[in-house]
């Protein structure tokens, strides 16, 4: 325990000089200089006039889901976030994997969790297809120094032990650049524990929960469903500064995928601050025509 409380204090420490400093800096007269620290500044304090664009999972058109290559993708398209699911080794390695086990995406079988680093970094990645590429499976440092001040990360918790994953982000040095995806406040609140300025996200099943949520959790940002997003909604959040963050995935992104758009311009009506996508691509074309791309930072790092 007092092992674990020191790392805390010391995890706070780095918090307040800098980690997560972005609405601690403005207090103080800093710059934020990089384009991941500018999509959270932009999602805590400048709501109005700009809609951010998350790739699913990373931008996985050109390269597997979850990997180096599908992060390097989506900072070459210019996308504001990637979406990154993260689950633990065996060993306590925080990886990058969807699926529970690695049956659909590698070259290997079996429950992530059952596995150490060492045997997964011997798997290849899958495209969507099923074809092999040379892709590794990452781990989340490395996805963390691959896109370090280029572009942010929504971290989509896939295991609730936070204290591995929340040590790797301090020890990254990107802890200013990222932010926490999980459907129960109760693991959110985890999160909060070591990471005191965290961005968090639950996501709502009514608009009524939406606000609730927001107003009783201090919230800077929250999930929508899309059968109840709507300008009222967002227009009521932003009376209490928060954003709000919408898929476009399924039926909307593979209609996008055909050339057919009235979807996802449907969602884009609702004043959504965030859209999850799997064409980030066309949905960057689409964001720019309606002049609702914001100009921010070039990356840096």
């Amino acid at each position: 325990m007092l092992i674990q409380s020191r790392w805390i204090a010391v995890a706070f420490l780095v918090t307040l000089t800098g980690c997560m400093g972005s609405k601690e800096a403005s207090k103080i007269g800093w710059n934020t200089v990089c384009r991941s620290d500018a999509v959270i500044n932009s999602i805590r304090d400048d709501r109005n006039g700009r809609i951010l664009v998350t790739a699913h999972r990373a931008a996985h058109d050109s390269a597997p889901e979850n990997s180096i290559a599908s992060i390097e993708r989506a900072i070459e398209l210019g996308v504001d976030i990637v979406e990154l699911d993260v689950r633990l080794s065996k060993d306590g390695v925080p990886v990058l994997m969807h699926d529970a086990t690695m049956d659909r995406t590698t070259s290997g079988t079996g429950i992530v969790k059952d596995k150490t680093l060492s045997a997964i970094k011997t798997l290849r990645l899958r495209m969507a297809d099923g074809a092999l590429t040379d892709e590794k499976i990452p781990t989340l440092a490395e996805a963390l120094s691959a896109a370090r001040g280029k572009i942010a990360i929504n971290v989509d918790l896939k295991s609730i032990d936070i204290a591995p994953i929340a040590k790797v982000i301090h020890e990254s040095g990107a802890a200013s650049g990222v932010f926490f995806y999980n459907s129960k406040m109760s693991v959110l609140d985890e999160v909060r524990t070591y990471l005191p300025e965290a961005v968090v996200q639950p996501i709502g099943s009514t608009a009524d929960e939406v606000l609730m949520l927001a107003k009783q959790n201090q919230l800077e940002l929250i999930h929508l469903r899309e059968n109840y997003a709507s300008q009222e909604l967002s227009d009521a959040l932003d009376e209490i500064g928060v954003s709000g963050y919408i898929n476009a995935l399924g039926l909307a992104d593979q209609m996008l995928g055909w050339g057919d758009d009235r979807l996802v311009r449907a969602l884009i009506e609702t004043q959504p601050d965030v859209i999850q996508t799997d064409e980030p691509e066309a949905l960057i074309a689409i964001l720019e025509e309606l002049k609702l791309r914001k100009s921010l930072p070039r990356a840096c790092g």
